[in-house]
């Protein structure tokens, strides 16, 4: 299973910023609710577009 997401603005982005943890790793929500990730249904998925995805973790 896969989604398209991004980081919130400022959240999402303040928290990863400030990480210090390597390697794939949780985070635990922020405590005034606010999430982390938004989805990003703008996105149209073209099932006929080629494409590479490369995890760089």
């Amino acid at each position: 299973n896969y989604g398209i997401f991004r980081l919130t603005e400022p959240t999402g982005t303040t928290v990863l910023r400030k990480c210090q943890e390597t390697g794939f790793h949780v985070h635990e929500d922020p405590s005034d609710g606010s999430p982390l990730y938004e989805d990003c249904s703008h996105v149209y998925m073209n099932p006929n577009l080629r494409f590479e995805i490369v995890d760089i973790r």
